[in-house]
């Protein structure tokens, strides 16, 4: 199968037919062993737009959220930034697997998650508090810098 052709890929300027079939096409990439593929189609995932992006997890969630265990981190990485592109609510949802991620090995994944959960709304957000405070000890000032900002979100 090849990917279906489009000028542009923005969600915004595809129309959502195209944009499921897109999504389509790239689930299927995420099983290629190919690491920079399975990359490149979960950030795919990730420029469709909300509503599809939403629609996309409640038939594939599985797929994508199994994106978080790759070996890979540069995967990861693009998993927990897909799941962030969620609606709040859909993203509450995935905020258990996304928390997990601020123990990676990489810490690259590890501040794109605390990135991610300070999309949460402040009642789910706070559930994550402590796992997110203890970033702030983090060896890597990057990931101590994206916790401060999260918790900088909760009201005082």
């Amino acid at each position: 199968m090849s990917a279906p052709k489009c000028k542009t890929f923005r969600s915004n300027t595809v129309d959502p037919v195209f944009a499921e079939q897109l999504a389509k096409y790239e689930l299927d990439q995420l099983k290629n062993p190919d690491w920079s593929v399975r990359q490149k189609a979960v950030k795919k995932l990730g420029n469709l737009n909300p509503d599809v992006l939403a629609k996309v997890f409640e038939l594939h969630a599985a797929a994508v959220k199994e994106m978080l265990k790759d070996l890979n981190w540069d995967v990861r990485e693009a998993a927990v930034e897909t799941l962030g592109k969620l609606p709040a609510a859909a993203l509450a949802e995935y905020a258990p697997a996304i928390a997990a991620k601020l123990e990676d090995l990489n810490w690259d994944v590890r501040k794109a998650a605390v990135e991610t959960l300070g999309k949460l709304p402040a009642g789910a957000l706070a559930e994550h508090t402590p796992a997110i405070a203890a970033k702030l000890e983090d060896s890597i000032g990057d990931v101590r810098q994206a916790a401060v900002e999260t918790l900088g979100k909760l009201p005082a």
